[in-house]
């Protein structure tokens, strides 16, 4: 049972950082709160909890510092629209 959550978890996962342009860079995460892993569209990497990701809508924090860029990250991450 515990394998085949693992596995529907680590899909969303990867959907997620997909749907978004970037990708999960780091297989194991402890729980949903440890930060793990990924790469935006622009190649920025950082760490944040699958829980911050799929649960609250957060993404890369260097873009977000950017909002004169907002609408070259939208063009990439249809999560922005």
């Amino acid at each position: 049972m515990r394998k085949r959550v693992f596995r529907t978890w680590k899909r969303k996962i990867k959907k997620a950082s997909e749907y978004r342009g970037g990708e999960y860079l780091k297989e194991e995460a402890k729980d949903i709160y440890t930060p793990v892993k990924w790469r935006c569209a622009f190649g920025n990497e950082f760490a944040m909890s699958t829980n911050a990701v799929l649960h609250g809508g957060h993404w890369c924090p260097e873009c977000l510092k950017k909002s004169w860029a907002y609408p070259k990250i939208d063009r990439k991450n249809p999560f922005y629209a």
